[in-house]
């Protein structure tokens, strides 16, 4: 299923980037699994 959602993504990409689709504010997730210790 990783594979499919990886194409799709890819898809979608390459449609926006062949109608002049742009996104204004990409969004960045970051996950902090273990916080460092002091």
């Amino acid at each position: 299923i990783e594979f499919v959602k990886s194409d799709l993504r890819f898809a979608i990409d390459e449609a926006f980037r062949t109608n002049g689709i742009t996104i204004a504010f990409p969004q960045m997730d970051v996950w902090i699994k273990e916080a460092p210790k002091s």
